[in-house]
């Protein structure tokens, strides 16, 4: 079965486990439920972690045993799991703390009755902590001076750790001398009770990372004694100004979102700030092709992802008549984490967060860069379909790593994103954007490379290659019975092929098939290059180390299309016995070698090479998009 269709069935049958078996039934009764998300999300990394000998069952297994991230109460010092404590009114406060195992990393949990405490002893803001004349280097003396006490509330909870060198965290305890070790950081970004400051970080090391789990967007943390941390990373220096470290006199409360408003203690925002709904209708700003001026017109619309981020909850929300899929949180945000059933491109409206969309890759635009600050932030598009649309999606920084390898026509996963809020075009039209970037944990999984959907009896699900027509992305069975290397020239669009006899001319000669077959291209990205050095996609000039050989598998649009310019790829013709079908790619994989062996040997042997393909019966994922002729991933 295909890969949306086996996350329809794990679906259902995790769903029927956790909710329907005795053994679960009690167990997991408060437990939020399976989302189609999760599903999809654990199962593309298992398949991308055992691409052969995984099984329906091996994948129940696995999902079913994974941790739901449910929270527990565990007595002080004591790693283990007392779930018979979990709702039990005789254990004691002193040991009612969220215990992260492991580690003895814990918070202190805090219920409503304990509002009048808070009010008394969190007293401090960001404006308190941080004066104008303390944003020069602090010394340990006069960090020591005043003990803060802030009571915040978080915005997010970043997704994925990263790696990333120190940054002062001068009185941690999980301080090094060696400033130049890596190590895992996550941040949460907080803001406190004031609603005209920009958030801060609340960043936590190695360990302490694992109390993330247990921290929710929505939550009130009590930060006590934080360390204020006066030298920056590059990426805590992006992202906010103030910067939160857990020393070793820190201490951590959290409490629900839903106790704090019982407890009188959440963050009351003012009226011009609440999320007001207006009956209008979005207009559809969607274009059929993605181009680079396109791309550079959205450059003077569109805002740096964080920035939306952050003006989401001060924004004026415009929703449409169709029924929303699920409410919207106090702030105006539609959180997407929660959200069982799968979510179309249809659904998608402005001011949503953790979002997980199933799509085929129908476009994408090169690089194009955006200046904030005198900084450049690199940007990548793409344009996603699915079965009720499509749409443009915006992937920053770090986060476009993930469309480097995803070619066109490929199915994807795509999660970790959010839609900013709205904006009004230079056409004076009125649209959002889909934006995905490292802070809110975007992640993308190329479906079409999944091996695991071509050898396993219970993902496989064949479709007969003369039924393959149109847009879409199947996997078929066929034998090749035939090759010819095409050309842009139109004079001789085929330059030679299996059925052509030997021409001695071009023997003697000393003609090279490899002139036409064979490019430079980008190791990041394999987009063949433009001069030898130069990445028309990433928008950057390669060194040397990055250039590598490649078979061309499609003509490149960076090149010339004259007549005389020697640009060739190999069309393989794919025959099942009731149709046939001409598709291109996989080279590598199909004739045995690499571009820079094909190279070197001479045309006879090329051509041997080549007519050594012809009878091969393969298994293979058939990827098209607007073309007559499909690809292989």
């Amino acid at each position: 079965m295909s890969f949306n269709q086996t996350i329809d069935h794990i679906h259902k049958v995790l769903t029927q486990i956790f909710r329907e078996h005795p053994e679960y039934a009690d167990k997991y009764k408060a437990s939020p439920p399976v989302t189609w998300s999760w599903v999809a999300i654990e199962t593309a990394q298992l398949m991308g972690t055992y691409p052969t000998g995984l099984t329906l069952a091996i994948v129940l297994s696995e999902l079913e045993a994974m941790d739901r991230k449910i929270r527990v109460i565990c007595p002080r010092q004591v790693n283990t799991l007392l779930l018979k404590q979990h709702s039990s009114n005789t254990l004691r406060r002193s040991d009612r703390v969220l215990c992260c195992p492991p580690t003895h990393e814990c918070l202190w949990k805090l219920e409503p009755r304990d509002g009048p405490w808070i009010k008394e002893v969190f007293q401090d803001t960001f404006a308190t902590v941080i004066q104008p004349q303390s944003m020069v280097l602090l010394s340990s003396a006069a960090t020591k001076a005043k003990r803060h006490q802030l009571w915040v509330k978080v915005v997010h909870v970043e997704q994925l750790p990263a790696d990333t060198g120190y940054g002062s965290n001068s009185g941690s305890r999980l301080a090094s001398k060696n400033l130049q070790e890596k190590r895992t950081r996550k941040d949460i970004f907080v803001v406190d009770k004031s609603s005209d400051t920009e958030p801060a970080l609340v960043s936590l090391y190695d360990q302490q990372a694992y109390l993330t789990r247990m921290i929710e967007r929505g939550d009130y943390l009590g930060i006590f004694n934080p360390v204020v941390a006066y030298k920056h990373t590059e990426s805590q220096a992006t992202q906010a100004d103030i910067v939160f470290e857990c020393g070793p006199e820190t201490v951590l409360f959290v409490m629900s979102n839903s106790d704090a408003v019982e407890a009188g203690v959440a963050k009351v925002q003012p009226l011009s700030d609440q999320a007001i709904i207006t009956e209008e209708l979005q207009e559809d700003c969607h274009d059929d092709v993605i181009t680079s001026r396109e791309s550079a017109t959205s450059s003077q619309e569109q805002k740096p992802p964080v920035y939306d981020f952050w003006q989401q909850q001060k924004s004026t929300i415009v929703a449409p008549k169709k029924r929303p899929i699920m409410r919207r949180d106090d702030e105006g945000l539609m959180d997407c984490l929660a959200y069982v059933p799968r979510l179309m491109i249809s659904d998608l409206e402005q001011n949503m967060l953790n979002i997980t969309i199933s799509g085929q890759v129908v476009a994408k635009a090169n690089n194009n860069p955006f200046l904030s600050e005198g900084r450049s932030m690199d940007r990548f598009a793409m344009r996603i379909k699915d079965e009720s649309g499509k749409m443009d999606v915006t992937l920053w920084e770090q986060s476009c790593i993930h469309a480097k390898n995803i070619s066109i026509g490929q199915r994807i996963i795509l999660t970790g994103l959010s839609t900013s809020v709205q904006h009004k075009s230079l056409k004076g039209k009125t649209t959002w954007y889909i934006n995905g970037s490292a802070v809110c944990g975007t992640t993308a999984y190329n479906l079409s490379t999944l091996e695991c959907l071509l050898v396993s009896s219970d993902f496989l699900h064949l479709t007969p290659l003369h039924t393959i027509q149109g847009d879409g992305q199947w996997e078929t069975e066929a034998t090749i019975v035939g090759w010819k290397i095409r050309t842009t020239n139109t004079r001789q669009p085929t330059l030679y092929s299996n059925e052509c006899p030997v021409n001695d001319d071009y023997v003697n000669e000393g003609f090279d098939l490899s002139e036409y077959l064979v490019a430079q291209k980008h190791r990041e990205c394999s987009e063949i290059l433009k001069g030898d050095d130069y990445c028309n996609y990433c928008g950057i000039k390669v060194r040397e180390c990055d250039r590598v050989l490649g078979f061309r598998s499609r003509k490149c649009l960076s090149e010339s299309e004259t007549t005389t310019a020697k640009i060739g790829w190999i069309e393989w013709r794919l025959d099942n016995g009731r149709g046939i079908l001409y598709a291109r790619g996989c080279e590598n994989t199909l004739l045995g070698c690499e571009a820079e062996q094909f190279q070197t040997i001479p045309m006879k042997s090329q051509t041997r090479l080549l007519d050594s393909v012809i009878s091969k019966q393969i298994i293979c994922s058939i990827s098209s998009v607007v073309t007559t002729v499909a690809n292989i991933n």
